[in-house]
Formats: C-alpha cells, sequence, structure tokens
C-alpha cells in the first residue's frame, strides 16, 4: 500500500498520496504490533498448558493473564522484528518526500 501510494505521489507530483503513505505506515505498524502480541500471548498459553497432566487442563483459551512482560502491545511495538521493517519504511517514505519536493 504505501508503494503504491509512493507511485502516486511521484507520477503526478501529488504530495498528498505521500501524505496518505505516513498514516498508512503507522497504522499496520500497530496492527502488526497488535497480532504479535497476541501470538505471544497463547504461545505462553499452551506452554503452560502442556506443562499439566490431562485432568488440570480446563481448555480455557483466555490469553488475558499472559498479557504483561514481553507480550503487552508497547513491548511489541519496540520488538526488532517489527520496528526494524517500519522505520526502514518511514525513512524511505521521508527521503522519497524530500527528492519529490
Amino acid at each position: 500500500m504505501v508503494s503504491a501510494l509512493s507511485v502516486l505521489a511521484a507520477k503526478d507530483s501529488n504530495l498528498r498520496f505521500l501524505l496518505v503513505a505516513y498514516m498508512v505506515a503507522p497504522t499496520f505498524w500497530g496492527l502488526d504490533a497488535f497480532y504479535l502480541s497476541q501470538e505471544r500471548q497463547y504461545r505462553d498459553l499452551y506452554n503452560d498448558v502442556k506443562k499439566k497432566q490431562e485432568s488440570e487442563i480446563d481448555f480455557s483459551m483466555d490469553a488475558t493473564p499472559y498479557k504483561k512482560g514481553k507480550n503487552t502491545w508497547l513491548c511489541c511495538l519496540a520488538a526488532s522484528t517489527v520496528w526494524t521493517l517500519y522505520v526502514t519504511i518511514l525513512v524511505i517514505m521521508l527521503l522519497a518526500g524530500f527528492i519529490f519536493s
């Protein structure tokens, strides 16, 4: 989506498309962090369940008790697998903005 908006900005020399891309990239950054947070919570839930005896398992899929530490949304925003991608995208967009203007 960012690429398409950047191409439109370059083709028409219209920086409004690039401004929309500046809103899209952080939105997807936050969304990726949210899904990484959910994944980490369910992974911790799974790890706890696999340690239990079969008679102790209650089959609850509630992962909210694991929403702490590295599993929070803010920690996932700063996860190296997430921030490196989006910082790179934002830097490229900044450079493209300077080139086009």
